[in-house]
């Protein structure tokens, strides 16, 4: 007769794990799971952070913007575009900064950055810049400004204003979800450093992260 195996108590565990490294299948598990089950029960997130390299803000935007830091006293500008006033103000308050690109006299677009460590607030997950480095973070455009350049322009304001914070390490936070964002980093060649999956079971927080070795630099 066969030897029934005795399982290990993480083996369930062990095969969440193996799921979420294939990647062919993370789209399928996450889409079940946003839709069956409560999220207070079960959820299972993915965003990934790219090394930004100095070429980026060589890129010309295809729309004409007048692009420029924001502060506080600007919240009520930001808020037209998208965000919570509590959240924004508190941002602020914090020392996070952010750029905002304004076509047609409104606010079309955003891009906050930091170079303290960045909390994750859907995923729970804590970035840390690598030697004093800069975290570029919820940049949004409305959706009838997008394909237009604006982030590309909200970069070059980074690069020309603040070279000292674009000259050193600059990383992007990007959701699995965002193909716009994820296929501009791509066609920028921004290499991926990390990618996080996060894995919620009533509230219990688990982290599968994934370091990717920096390029090689060409030979001279």
């Amino acid at each position: 007769m066969p030897v029934e195996k005795s399982l290990s108590p993480w083996a369930p565990m062990q095969k969440i794990g193996s799921l979420l490294k294939a990647g062919e299948y993370f789209r399928l598990v996450h889409l079940a799971v946003k839709n069956v089950v409560p999220a207070t029960l079960f959820q299972i997130n993915r965003h990934y952070y790219y090394r930004c390299p100095a070429t980026a803000g060589r890129y010309r935007a295809l729309t004409r913007t007048a692009v420029r830091e924001a502060t506080h006293a600007d919240l009520d500008l930001l808020l037209t575009c998208h965000g919570d006033r509590r959240d924004f103000s508190r941002r602020f308050r914090e020392g996070d900064r952010c750029f905002i690109a304004l076509a047609d006299g409104i606010c079309a677009a955003t891009l906050w950055f930091k170079t303290a460590d960045r909390f994750h607030s859907v995923s729970g997950y804590t970035f840390t810049p690598e030697q004093a480095g800069t975290l570029l973070y919820d940049a949004y455009t409305l959706p009838a400004y997008r394909a237009k350049g604006l982030y590309i322009a909200l970069l070059q304001a980074l690069y020309h204003d603040l070279p000292d914070l674009a000259s050193k390490n600059l990383y992007g936070e990007i959701h699995y979800e965002n193909t716009q964002s994820l296929a501009l980093f791509n066609r920028l060649k921004c290499p991926i450093m990390q990618r996080v999956v996060t894995v919620s079971i009533l509230g219990l927080r688990i982290f599968f992260v994934k370091h990717f070795a920096p390029p090689a630099r060409p030979r001279a």
